[in-house]
């Protein structure tokens, strides 16, 4: 279900509309044929009348020839129920062959003034039926394209006044220009009831009209729901529209009961001149003054770039008088960081001198101590070596004694063979123990050897630099 509420400023008295649509109840609309059911009135206890109108509307002219066989004949009737109590009306529609897939009802509340906003107090509407709402606002003043099918040129409020109120021509934002009538109820009422509205003034209504639409039919619902506040938003424009400037036989009636003076015709049509004339030239004086605008601006982004030129100019110029000044005053500056340079060249050169004389001792120093470290490396070593060859030897000496002593007590007792056996892999594993560590020091000499040949290596290049370095000072 689409849901859509409209505001609407009217250019009525409230008493003006109740006479205003008691023809649009009573006629057909735009339907091919009607048919009344049921018109009649009811006197509430609050001492309001409330009309009760059901029609039958038959609409077979809108259904394309090329289809209308597929469609039962009931498909283009509707029924119409109209209920308006006071300044409350709701119209309703239904389908006798889409029954529940097809609702089209509009409530309408009718209040004096101009009001703000969107009053949905006025309705009973549920939560989720208040988040559907899509709200719309509608000026009868606004231009309508030309091409349009549904308007009607007579129906213009453009270019209408009315010869009964004197009420029109009706512009964008008409309601802007005239004064807005108070809400206060005893205003409103002594207004209304006691005497007519001055020509010179234009009364205003706000209308809220809540629209509520449903259809469903499988294929067609999406597309009629899309366009259908589209539609529903020209229909409503047109019902305003011809209710403004369709009404004046109804609205002569009104005011000749109520003995109210007329405008008339003639008047009518010097007010419509005058007011064409007046806006022409407002229109004219608009597009004189959007010109002046858009002159002013091209003049002040002139005058700004010119400004801006100027500062660049003056910029640049005083950039070269500095520039000037600043040779003199830089071949001086030039003169003394040279002066300035020379001394920090000599005093970098005295440190280097010093620096070299540091070097050259401490280079002496380390030689010294890498050939006392180099004696000492040695001695090492061939205590090494001789610790190594004694414990080789007495080694040696034990296996004798030990093989000395076997053979003695294989000699004693034959009977012992396994244990022998077991003895002899004992002294194969020893003997292959003491071989492996015998190439494990070899290989740790072998190192340390390398290890010297690499220091020797190095002491002989720092002697060279050193050597180098002293003749070069030289």
């Amino acid at each position: 279900m689409k849901i859509l509420l409209v505001r609407t400023y009217l250019p009525f008295t409230l008493e003006e509309i109740n006479w205003c649509y008691q023809p649009c109840i009573e006629s057909a609309g735009q339907s091919d044929n009607f048919k009344i059911v049921r018109d009649e009135k009811i006197l509430h206890e609050d001492g309001e009348t409330e009309t009760i109108h059901e029609k039958i509307l038959e609409y077979t002219s809108y259904i394309p020839w090329g289809i209308k066989p597929l469609f039962p004949k009931n498909a283009a009737i509707l029924h119409e129920e109209i209920h308006m109590k006071g300044f409350h009306k709701i119209v309703k529609h239904t389908s006798d062959w889409l029954k529940d897939d097809f609702i089209f009802c509009t409530e309408t509340h009718f209040v004096a003034g101009r009001q703000q906003g969107y009053n949905l107090d006025l309705f009973q509407l549920t939560e989720e039926e208040k988040k559907q709402i899509k709200y719309e606002e509608f000026d009868i003043g606004e231009r309508v394209a030309k091409d349009m099918k549904s308007f009607k040129t007579k129906a213009d409020p453009n270019v209408f006044v009315s010869s009964v109120t004197g009420r029109g021509p009706l512009f964008l934002n008409w309601y802007d220009n005239i004064d807005a009538m108070k809400k206060d109820e005893l205003d409103t009422k002594s207004r209304y009831v006691e005497g007519p509205v001055p020509f010179d003034q234009t009364p205003v209504v706000t209308e809220y009209r809540l629209i509520r639409f449903k259809f469903k039919w499988t294929g067609l619902q999406t597309i009629v729901e899309h366009f259908a506040p589209g539609v529903l938003h020209t229909i409503v424009g047109n019902c305003h529209r011809q209710a403004f400037c369709d009404n004046d036989n109804v609205l002569r009636k009104f005011y000749s009961q109520k003995k109210y003076p007329i405008f008339g015709a003639e008047a009518a049509q010097q007010k419509l001149k005058h007011t064409l004339q007046l806006k022409q030239e407002q229109e004219q004086m608009e597009k004189e003054q959007k010109k002046k605008k858009k002159q002013n601006k091209k003049e002040i982004k002139q005058i700004e770039e010119t400004k801006e030129d100027q500062k660049l100019i003056e910029k640049r110029s005083s950039m070269e008088e500095k520039e000037n000044q600043g040779e003199y005053t830089n071949e001086k500056e030039d003169t003394n960081e040279k002066e300035n340079m020379n001394e920090k060249e000599n005093m970098n050169e005295k440190e280097n001198m010093n620096v070299k004389d540091d070097m050259n001792v401490k280079d002496d120093m380390n030689v010294k101590d890498d050939t006392n470290v180099k004696d000492d490396m040695d001695e090492k070593e061939d205590m090494d070596e001789k610790e190594d060859t004694n414990e080789i030897q007495d080694r040696k000496e034990d296996i004798n004694q030990k093989e000395d002593k076997k053979k003695d007590t294989n000699l004693k007792e034959d009977n012992k063979e396994d244990m022998n056996e077991q003895e002899k892999e004992k002294e194969q594993e020893m003997d292959q123990k003491i071989e492996n560590d015998r190439v494990k020091k070899k290989e740790k000499r072998q190192v340390r050897k390398i290890k010297k040949m690499d220091k020797d290596v190095n002491v002989d290049i720092d002697t060279q630099k050193i050597e180098d370095s002293k003749k070069i000072d030289q």
